[in-house]
């Protein structure tokens, strides 16, 4: 079977050569995360960690092996709000260090989980 590149097979195709940065890559991860539009999400930092534990250094939620995980610790902001968030290296696993409080508006697309 014969594959044809993207531009033949559609010709509305417009190739896009850059790779998502690492900034994209957390601010996706991070809207997938809280459930909200990547485009509501600004990374204001990403700085390495090794987390040792597979909880990634936050202990909500049980108890994690002990294992060291690469990841990141994430400033971003959201709607104005301040987050920390851990995240693996590879973004398959995010977790939030500082949750907001639940506002009392009760849809659930005016705020942050």
């Amino acid at each position: 079977m014969k594959v044809e590149p993207p531009h033949v097979a559609n010709p509305h195709y417009v190739a896009d050569d850059r790779e998502p940065t690492l900034q994209d890559r957390a601010r996706d991860a991070v809207a997938n995360h809280l459930g909200v539009e990547s485009s509501r999400v600004v990374i204001g930092s990403l700085t390495a960690r090794t987390f040792s534990s597979a909880l990634l250094g936050l202990p909500r939620g049980g108890v994690g092996a002990a294992v060291l995980v690469p990841g990141y610790v994430i400033q971003a902001t959201v709607d104005g709000r301040a987050l920390t968030l851990h995240a693996k290296d590879d973004f398959s696993l995010v977790k939030t260090a500082n949750p907001p409080a639940m506002q009392s508006s009760p849809n659930a697309a005016d705020r942050v989980r």
